[in-house]
């Protein structure tokens, strides 16, 4: 993927930066979006799960129709929230 595409997920889902961990991020999710996998994207609070799982989604053969996800919570007491995605 090159820079041009990077920035157009980027724009599209709101994704701020352009340092080496969000250009990997950015690749894995170009890899694995065109794919029939499921996902689970882990994580603490405000650390951008819903924009990557956005990111999936928009890059997907599945991008016209809506997203359909569900939200766990687990271990409140960090509040660490746990995401699962179906697209």
């Amino acid at each position: 993927m090159d820079s041009d595409e990077w920035r157009d997920i980027q724009k599209d889902v709101g994704i701020l930066g352009d340092s080496e961990a969000i250009r990997q991020l950015l690749e894995t999710i170009d890899q694995v979006a065109p794919t029939d996998i499921s996902v689970l994207i882990t994580g603490e609070s405000g650390t951008g799960k819903e924009l990557a799982a956005k990111a999936m989604h928009l890059r997907s053969e599945r991008a016209q129709s809506p997203p359909d996800h569900r939200e766990l919570r687990r271990d409140p007491g960090r509040n660490i929230r746990v995401r699962v995605i179906w697209t």
